[in-house]
């Protein structure tokens, strides 16, 4: 069972390096002279900015994000957690004020209470 394992870690390592491999290769080039020895490695630009003057624009409405339904359904759960964090934060706001309207009667009555009372 151990040298399953064993040789199972050791493909799995093999292919992570090919995918890594990989992908260095797909943004350097490196040219090599057989006649001088010399090497040169160039990198590719991840990305080209855009020209001056030009403006882009992130939409975020659900409806022009995509047609995928789990996209949809993510979409939707994300507003509606939204929503119901700010009726929580509504509610809980309305019963610190009752509370504070609460204990503040109940000292006025103890305050009346007391000064009766001598």
């Amino acid at each position: 069972m151990a040298t399953l394992h064993k040789i199972l870690f050791g493909s799995a390592l093999i292919a992570l390096t090919q995918v890594a491999t990989a992908q260095t290769a797909a943004t350097s080039t490196t040219v090599t002279d057989t006649g001088s020895g010399a090497s040169v490695t160039t990198t590719a630009p991840a990305a080209t900015p855009a020209p001056a003057g030009t403006t882009t624009a992130v939409t975020t409405s659900s409806s022009s994000t995509s047609a995928d339904p789990y996209v949809q359904r993510r979409e939707a759960r994300k507003q509606a957690k939204a929503e119901y964090k700010q009726s929580k934060k509504e509610a809980k706001a309305q019963y610190k004020a009752d509370k504070q309207a609460a204990d503040a009667a109940l000292r006025a009555e103890r305050e009346a209470g007391a000064t009766s009372g001598k």
